[in-house]
C-alpha cells in the first residue's frame, strides 16, 4: 500500500519492511512503483555522520550500513539513512540542511537486499518507530533556548577557555585573535573571519580546533572581522539570530546590512582582540 514519505523526493512510498524493534530499526521503504528514488532531509538539521566510501553490497553483516547519512534535528531527535548508492552522497559533515535537501540516492549498499531506503529515527539515542514521521514532522521543543559555544586563539596565548553565550567574552586585549570556534546546541551557524590586510576566508560550519578544513576561521593570521549567521531549526519559532561584537565595537545581528549594520563584526585594519557572541 502507498504512503506519502517526506524522506523521498518522489513524495509516496512502499514499506517493504516494517519496525521490529532491535531486530530492525528502522522501516525499508522504496518508491511508489518499487523504483528507486532521490533521498532528502526529513527536516531542517545537521549533518552528524557521513559513510560515503562502500561500493559493495554485504547482505547478512549488520554492523555494515553502507553509505549512509545522519542528521540532527534538535530536541534529542535524529534521522538515518542507510544503504545509499556509492558517489551520491552530496552532503558533509557539519553541514545545515534544510527539509527536502537531496542526500544521495537509494542504493543497495552495506548489509542490504536490493535497493532501498532504510529509514530510521533516533530519540536520545534509541532507536524509535520511524512510520508516523514519515509524512509528519518530528515533535517540537519546548525549551526555545539556544545557546553558543565559542573559543579563540590568540598570537600570545594559544587556544583560550570555550564560553558560553555572555558569560565572559573570548579574547586577551593585549593579544589579537588568530583564529575563532563557534557551536550551538540548536540549529547551526555559519561563520567566516577576514585577515588583517587581506581578505575573508571561506566558510565554515564545525567545532573542533584539530580540523584545519572546517573545525574553525582562520589560518593563524590577525584577523579584523567576523561574520556569523545563524540557522534556526524547524521546531523553534520565532527565527532566532546571531548577536554578536568585536571590541567595544556596537552589536551585529547575522550578516544584516540595516539599521547602520555593516554585514559583519569589526573594523578593516583593526585587530579583533576580544569576541562576544549570543543567540536571541
Amino acid at each position: 500500500m502507498s504512503r506519502k514519505a517526506r524522506v523521498l523526493q518522489h513524495g509516496v512510498c512502499e514499506v517493504t519492511q516494517e519496525f521490529k524493534g532491535n531486530a530492525h530499526k528502522g522501516i525499508d521503504i522504496v518508491k511508489e512503483g518499487y523504483q528507486l528514488d532521490n533521498i532528502v532531509a526529513h527536516s531542517d538539521g545537521t549533518v552528524v555522520q557521513v559513510i560515503s566510501n562502500c561500493n559493495v553490497n554485504t547482505p547478512n553483516d549488520p554492523s555494515n550500513p553502507g553509505n549512509m547519512v545522519k542528521i540532527d534535528h534538535g530536541n534529542g531527535y535524529m534521522t538515518r539513512y542507510l544503504h545509499l548508492a556509492y558517489n551520491t552522497i552530496n552532503v558533509k559533515v557539519g553541514q545545515w540542511v534544510r527539509k527536502g535537501t537531496v542526500l544521495g540516492y537509494m542504493g543497495n549498499t552495506g548489509n542490504s537486499f536490493g535497493g532501498h531506503l532504510h529509514f530510521e529515527v533516533l530519540k536520545n539515542g534509541s532507536a524509535i518507530d520511524p512510520t508516523n514521521y514519515l509524512d509528519n514532522d518530528l515533535p517540537t521543543s519546548t525549551n526555545k533556548e539556544v545557546n553558543v559555544y565559542y573559543q579563540v586563539k590568540t598570537q600570545k596565548h594559544g587556544w583560550l577557555p570555550i564560553v558560553k553565550n555572555n558569560e565572559d567574552y573570548a579574547g586577551w586585549e593585549d593579544s589579537p585573535i588568530t583564529d575563532v570556534a563557534i557551536k550551538v546546541d540548536k540549529g547551526s551557524v555559519k561563520y567566516r573571519v577576514h585577515i588583517k590586510g587581506g581578505q575573508w576566508l571561506p566558510y565554515v560550519t564545525g567545532f573542533d580546533t584539530n580540523d584545519i578544513t572546517n573545525g574553525y576561521a582562520g589560518n593563524g593570521k590577525v584577523i579584523d572581522a567576523i561574520e556569523v549567521y545563524y540557522y534556526t531549526p524547524s521546531d523553534i519559532r520565532p527565527y532566532k539570530k546571531a548577536r554578536y561584537k568585536v571590541n567595544n565595537y556596537p552589536y551585529q545581528y547575522d550578516n544584516e546590512t540595516t539599521n547602520g549594520q555593516d554585514g559583519f563584526g569589526g573594523v578593516f585594519g583593526v585587530p579583533v582582540t576580544k569576541f562576544e557572541i549570543t543567540i536571541e
